[in-house]
């Protein structure tokens, strides 16, 4: 079985899902689910399927031969088929994990079609300055330095001092941040950097407020149905602490995981581990004043839903004006860096 792992994007893996869900609401058993999912899909979504079926049929669970299939299941998706293997049930969590794995691509999808073109833009704005400070810029000054009978060489242009700093200066941001990403992504969930990282990302105007969405609507769809299938609150609190794909969500609802196992309320818990997050406090709320657990639970993550499509919607609003700016800022820096001392040059040595 190991070697069988494949690895599928979250787009492919929904796929997956969202064939074995259809037929699960048919009445299909989870076996011959899986099976019909292989003959439908093609490619590795087909692979994936025929080697969780050859799992089932070694005795692996649900969770086991999945795991063992595919390489980085969504920890949400991971989470419902656990209450497969306890239940026995499977329509119900597959179809939440459908739920959620569709709703989380549409997102993506979104957001990236929104982000290509400005993105293409600025990507050109910085190709289009490097050639000109590697092409045009030494092309012009050699002309002018003949003109005025000079040769004392690239150095002589007065805005090197300025351009080859900042240059040099973004290359190393560049390089340092990448360093830090791939450190992070090495790293463990628990690791501080990595969970500095999160808390970064969390702090960014709008995609932070998305990804803070995101995480909490992995956290309700793999609670509520878990409490729906009959698992005991405590269990299903700390199975669903750990579907967010952030690392400081993650920490932050482990937190009041504990708080809530050490006997604080749970919306005390939540206002001390997540401070910034008034609305996981007010749902909780809720439940207790009475309102049934499993019911608004679902009712958070429909809510999440919502407010994650306003967010998405006002982040692809702004992402291609700030983008397209960003690329015209870039242009206009440079060409009044590099211009501006060249029209200096042409006055010195032009009567």
């Amino acid at each position: 079985m190991g070697d069988a792992v494949i690895r599928l994007s979250r787009a492919k893996e929904a796929l997956l899902v969202e064939s074995t869900s259809s037929l699960l609401q048919g009445g299909i058993g989870l076996l011959e689910a899986y099976r019909s999912a292989g003959e439908m899909l093609r490619g590795r979504e087909r692979a994936a399927a025929r080697s969780i079926v050859s799992g089932l049929e070694l005795g692996l669970t649900v969770a086991e031969s999945v795991g063992r299939s595919i390489d980085r299941v969504d920890p949400m998706h991971l989470a419902m088929l656990r209450v497969v293997d306890e239940t026995g049930e499977a329509a119900s969590p597959m179809a939440r994990a459908n739920r959620y794995l569709r709703t989380s691509v549409q997102f993506r999808s979104r957001v990236l079609a929104a982000s290509i073109y400005p993105a293409f833009v600025v990507v050109a704005a910085l190709i289009g300055s490097v050639l000109l400070i590697l092409v045009a810029v030494p092309t012009a000054e050699s002309l002018v330095q003949a003109a005025a009978g000079s040769g004392d060489g690239y150095a002589s242009w007065p805005g090197a001092p300025r351009v080859i700093p900042a240059v040099a200066l973004t290359a190393v941001v560049v390089t340092l941040g990448s360093v830090l990403i791939a450190v992070a992504s090495l790293t463990g969930p628990a690791q501080p950097l990595r969970v500095r990282l999160a808390k970064i990302r969390l702090a960014l105007p709008f995609a932070g407020s998305v990804e803070m969405l995101t995480g909490l609507l992995a956290f309700a769809h793999a609670l509520a149905g878990m409490l729906e299938a009959g698992i005991p609150f405590t269990v299903a609190l700390r199975t669903a602490t750990a579907c967010p794909n952030n690392a400081a969500i993650r920490a932050g609802l482990s937190r009041a995981a504990r708080y809530m196992e050490n006997g604080t309320p749970a919306s005390a818990a939540v206002a001390r581990a997540l401070p910034r997050d008034e609305c996981l406090r007010r749902w909780f709320a809720l439940c207790e004043s009475g309102a049934d657990l499993p019911g608004t639970i679902d009712g958070l993550a429909t809510f999440l839903e919502a407010r994650l499509t306003a967010s998405i919607q006002r982040l692809t609003t702004l992402v291609e004006p700030v983008l397209v700016a960003l690329a015209g800022g870039v242009v206009l820096t440079v060409v009044l860096t590099l211009v501006k001392p060249l029209f200096d040059l042409y006055a010195e040595v032009l009567p």
